[in-house]
């Protein structure tokens, strides 16, 4: 299976990186091939998504070759895997922007008008991912008050009609008595 990982972590020292690795690892004994993306470390950094109008977005106007490099990489993985820590209760915006410019319309999903109205046509319908999201507060703050899990299904994957595989939060990320080789565990046991 080709997998892709997108992380967006600024701080070297975060447990982001270290689940990365470990995914990395486990992807890696399984002889599959794997990419990891960081964000805030590559060469494929993007500008902030902007255009005038609907005709510059369509994937026949793209010109910048970081997002046809990008894409050409999520076209060719069958697996996503989206690693961020949760700030003002979402990903950082390094992560929303990345999927904003590879993600949007008439990228991954199109309008086509059969008979006389028009039905959205999922282009990422095979495509699968996973969320893995850290956060110094208690996990149910996202999964009861701020349902981030919804948020992904509702307002990003299920408009390029993805599958999700898994979910998890970590959480008391900032605190001194968590045990990441607990963590570390559990990402073993996550059927990758």
């Amino acid at each position: 299976m080709n997998t892709l990982i997108i992380s967006a972590n600024p701080s070297s020292k975060w447990f982001t990186h270290e689940i990365t690795k470990e995914i990395v690892k486990i992807k890696k004994t399984k002889k599959e091939c794997i990419e990891v993306i960081d964000l805030y470390n590559t060469e494929l950094k993007q500008d902030f998504l902007k255009y005038e109008n609907k005709q510059e977005i369509r994937r026949e106007n793209i010109k910048d070759k970081t997002t046809l490099i990008i894409q050409e990489k999520i076209k060719n993985s069958e697996e996503l895997i989206f690693i961020f820590p949760i700030w003002w209760w979402d990903m950082p915006a390094i992560m929303k922007n990345f999927f904003e410019s590879n993600f949007g319309p008439w990228l991954w999903f199109e309008y086509k008008k059969i008979w006389k109205e028009y039905k959205k046509i999922w282009l990422l319908n095979w495509k699968k991912y996973r969320i893995i999201a850290t956060c110094w507060e208690n996990a149910l703050i996202y999964k009861l008050l701020i349902p981030i899990r919804l948020i992904w299904k509702l307002n990003r994957t299920w408009f390029c009609g993805m599958k999700e595989l898994s979910f998890h939060i970590f959480w008391n990320m900032d605190r001194s008595f968590v045990n990441k080789e607990k963590y570390i565990k559990t990402i073993k046991n996550i059927n990758f």
